[in-house]
C-alpha cells in the first residue's frame, strides 16, 4: 500500500540519515579539533559538528516509530525497530521509552523482527541489566497490545496452541 511505501521510505532514510550523522561526528570528534573542510567548501569545526537538533527531531519523532512497532507489515516493525536501535545506541533517545516496545516484538511472527529485537535487549542489558527486569513485565503487557493490532487472529481467550503460537519467542528474553 502506498502507506507502507511511505513509512518504509522515511524509515530508510532517516535511519541512513542517522548513521551518516554518527560518522561524521566521529570522524570530526577523531580529528581533535582539527577543521574539516566539507564539500561545499565550508570549514566545520568540532563543536559545530557535534552540536546538533538530531536527538530533538528523534525525540519529537519518537512516539510514532515506537507506534510503528504494531503495524500489520513485518517490513515496517523491521524498519522501526533499526531507527530506534541505531537511535539508541546514538543515545539519541530515553532507553527506558523504547524497551517495552521492544520486548513486545520478541512475539513477533517474523524471524528477522524478533531477532533484532534480542539484540537491543541484549545491547540495553549490557548497559543497565537491573533496568531490564524492572521493564519486563511493562514489556509484557505490550506484548499483549502488540498481538491485539498486528494479528488479526489474536484471541486471549480461545485455542491456548495457538495462543502459545504468539508468544512463543518471548522465552528468549530469559
Amino acid at each position: 500500500s502506498s502507506t507502507e511505501f511511505i513509512h518504509l521510505t522515511v524509515l530508510r532514510g532517516f535511519r541512513e540519515f542517522l548513521r551518516g550523522e554518527d560518522e561524521l561526528v566521529n570522524k570530526l570528534q577523531t580529528q581533535d579539533g582539527e577543521l574539516v573542510e566539507d564539500k561545499e567548501v565550508k570549514l566545520v569545526s568540532r563543536k559545530e559538528g557535534t552540536d546538533s537538533v538530531i536527538p530533538t527531531v528523534v525525540q519529537h519523532h519518537l512516539k510514532r516509530f515506537l507506534e510503528l512497532f504494531h503495524s500489520k507489515h513485518p517490513e515496517v516493525r523491521y524498519q522501526a525497530l533499526a531507527l530506534v536501535y541505531v537511535a539508541l545506541k546514538m543515545g539519541l533517545v530515553n532507553p527506558f521509552q523504547c524497551i517495552p516496545p521492544a520486548i513486545s516484538l520478541l512475539s513477533d511472527v517474523d524471524r528477522q523482527v524478533q531477532d533484532d529485537a534480542v539484540k537491543l535487549l541484549h545491547f540495553f542489558n549490557e548497559k543497565r541489566p537491573k533496568d531490564l527486569r524492572n521493564l519486563a513485565i511493562s514489556g509484557l503487557e505490550a506484548c499483549y497490545d502488540f498481538q491485539r493490532s498486528a494479528n488479526s487472529q489474536f484471541d486471549p481467550f480461545g485455542d491456548s496452541s495457538r495462543l502459545s503460537d504468539c508468544f512463543k519467542g518471548i522465552h528468549r528474553l530469559y
